[in-house]
C-alpha cells in the first residue's frame, strides 16, 4: 500500500529506518498567476481594490483561476487551508505479519467516508500528550466502592462502569443518524 502511494507520488518519504515518516504531497492544482495577476493579488492583500479597467479585468481572471473571491465589498484572497500532519501507525498501512492491512481492508469497501474516517481518527490521536485518543473523545466512568478503612485511611476499588465516546467536533460529519446526546455509551 505504501509503495503504491509512493509510486503514484501522493506521499513522499521524509525519513527512513525502523519508523519511517511519510508526508502527503500537496499540489496546487490552480494555474499559476501571471505577473499582472500577482500585482492585483498583492494589491488586494494590502487591503486595496483594483480601480482601473485593466486591473478589474485582471482581478476577474484571477477569480476564474480561484486566486481571488468576489464579495459585496470587493475582491479578497480566499483563506488558505492549514494542513496539520497526522500520525498514523505503520501497521495500519502495512498490516501485521501475514494479514491484510486495515487501511487496505477499509479501502476495498469503496466507501470514501470510511477511509476518511480512519484517517480522521488517526488525526485525533495525540500520542505524545494523551497516549492515544484524547479524553475529550473517549472516556470511562468508574464506579467507586469502599473496601475497608483503617484509622484515617480508606481503601477504595475503582471498576469501569461505562465507556463514553464523544460524537461531536471532528467526527460529527461522519455520522449518518441524528442523535439526541453529544456522547453515547459503548459498554
Amino acid at each position: 500500500m505504501i509503495e503504491r502511494l509512493l509510486a503514484a507520488g501522493l506521499i513522499v518519504q521524509g525519513r527512513g529506518g525502523a519508523r519511517p515518516r511519510y508526508a502527503v504531497e500537496l499540489r496546487d492544482k490552480r494555474r499559476p498567476p501571471t505577473a499582472l495577476e500577482k500585482e492585483v493579488l498583492d494589491l488586494v492583500a494590502a487591503g486595496q481594490q483594483p480601480n482601473s479597467t485593466r486591473l478589474l479585468q485582471t482581478a476577474r481572471r484571477a477569480k476564474e483561476k480561484v486566486h481571488l473571491t468576489k464579495t459585496a465589498s470587493g475582491f479578497k484572497r480566499p483563506k488558505q487551508k492549514v494542513v496539520k500532519p497526522i500520525w498514523m501507525p505503520k501497521e495500519r498501512a502495512t498490516g501485521p505479519a501475514g494479514e491484510r492491512a486495515p487501511l487496505v481492508r477499509v479501502e476495498r469497501t469503496r466507501e470514501i467516508d470510511a477511509v476518511s474516517l480512519v484517517v480522521a481518527l488517526s488525526g485525533l490521536n495525540d500520542l505524545r500528550e494523551d497516549g492515544g485518543v484524547g479524553r475529550h473523545i473517549l472516556w470511562l466512568i468508574f464506579k467507586r466502592t469502599m473496601i475497608s478503612s483503617v484509622g484515617p485511611y480508606v481503601v477504595r476499588a475503582f471498576c469501569p462502569e461505562q465507556m463514553w465516546v464523544s460524537l461531536s467536533g471532528s467526527l460529527e460529519k461522519y455520522l449518518a443518524k441524528k442523535r439526541t446526546r453529544s456522547a453515547v455509551p459503548t459498554m
